[in-house]
């Protein structure tokens, strides 16, 4: 049964009820995790340019984005494990002040060896933030409101996207690149400063395992599997659309302009990111993660009647939008919640890793799909791929709760 806030903090978790508390530590965390975020999708949306502007081949603009997640899901298999061993706080630090120091380096050395080299050592950030920032926020929230205070703070990556990126567009077209660099490292050395007095619980004692155990430990969890999955199909559905909506919708010809797509695609996933955590919180992860995975995939589905349906773009982006936040919220407080304390930043690295790996098959994929079969054909089987699975899954669990019921047992909470 859900805790109210004031029962005692639960066992194995020190210091929550203390720091949870702490309405200015909230503050710090929220507000330099947003700067962060900026940073990373910045430079992820703006770098391509940059490097076409001071005279890359496209090989190579798009070799540094590459290499800039190929290194961070290798990292990740170390900066996750150390975070489970020695606290966040260091690896929070660290992100922070690659963050800032990457477009610092940039102001001063140009040319594609030295981008290259800089996206590298930019993915040392991406690697040590990430799960350290959302582990952090897991270990801070009352158990019991868990999964709203993560819908919370993953609302910080949908305003990061939606704001950043314009903003350094309009930036860059009105003073330049020298300036959008000092923007970013000024960001960058602000989320730094607001990181250094923040407070972490101290970790829960028990024995630390090595990077290998530990990631090993997470994945003979069979709990952990099926969310991975979901993980997995949220973002290969998330990827074709957002790389090939647009190109879609300006086929068909069904919206006068095919943004407004990401518009409605982002206002929804706004709602779902405040309201999806709640909800698992209060009726069970597996009845809010799935059937938003089933939104998605109802949405990708919706999109491959664009061309007879005008308004099945808009009835596509509100469900894509919130089945991809919402059962990305959802999944990742459910993943929290089956990997313990002990190894619960090894359990987000290896979830940021699924994300990284899942968007760059599911865009190359689709692509492939798109050359063959076309995009309408694509979109359709894409939602068949997400959907089938969700709609599986959900009736386990729910002939799962039914079992239980028919033993006289309690199903758990979080689970």
């Amino acid at each position: 049964m859900n805790r109210s806030i004031n029962s005692p903090k639960p066992a194995g978790e020190p210091g929550v009820a203390k720091i949870s508390g702490s309405r200015m530590n909230w503050v710090l965390l929220f507000v330099a995790a947003f700067f962060v975020y900026v940073n990373l999708f910045v430079s992820i949306t703006i770098f391509p340019q940059y490097a076409v502007e001071i005279g890359c081949t496209p090989l190579q603009s798009g070799l540094q984005n590459t290499l800039f997640f190929v290194t961070a899901v290798i990292l990740r298999f170390y900066c996750g494990p150390y975070a489970d061993r020695r606290g966040r706080k260091l690896p929070l630090l660290v992100g922070a002040f690659v963050f800032a120091t990457t477009p610092l380096f940039l102001l001063f050395v140009e040319g594609a060896t030295a981008l290259i080299l800089f996206r590298v050592y930019q993915a040392i950030g991406l690697a040590a933030f990430l799960q350290s920032g959302s582990s952090l926020v897991a270990d801070m929230a009352p158990p019991q409101k868990r999964g709203a205070y993560l819908g919370a703070y993953r609302l910080l990556v949908v305003l990061a996207v939606l704001g950043g990126p314009p903003a350094a567009l309009a930036l860059i077209e009105k003073y330049g690149f020298r300036a959008f660099f000092g923007a970013c490292a000024l960001a960058g050395f602000f989320s730094l400063l607001l990181l250094i007095p923040l407070k972490t619980p101290s970790l829960p004692p028990g024995e630390a395992l090595s990077p290998a155990g530990s990631v090993m430990g997470v994945l003979r969890n069979r709990r952990v599997w099926p969310l991975l999955l979901g993980i997995a199909l949220a973002n290969i559905g998330y990827s074709s659309l957002l790389t090939y909506a647009a190109i879609y919708i300006s086929e068909t010809g069904s919206m006068a302009n095919p943004g407004a797509y990401f518009l409605y695609f982002g206002l929804a996933g706004i709602a779902a990111n405040l309201c999806a955590g709640f909800l698992s919180d209060r009726f069970g992860r597996p009845f809010t993660a799935w059937p938003a995975l089933i939104l998605l995939g109802l949405g990708s589905i919706a999109l491959s009647f664009t061309g007879t349906v005008p308004a099945a773009a808009i009835f596509s982006s509100v469900l894509a939008g919130i089945g991809v936040n919402g059962s990305m919220v959802v999944l990742l407080a459910w993943l929290v919640d089956v990997s313990g304390e002990r190894l619960r930043a090894t359990a987000l690295s290896l979830q940021e890793n699924t994300i990284d790996l899942s968007f760059a098959a599911g865009t190359f994929l689709f692509g492939l799909a798109g050359s063959l079969i076309g995009f309408k054909a694509s979109f359709a089987a894409a939602g068949i791929l997400i959907l089938s699975p969700a709609v599986a899954l959900l009736q386990f669990y729910r002939s799962q709760q039914r079992h239980k019921a028919a033993r006289g047992q309690e199903p758990p909470s979080f689970a």
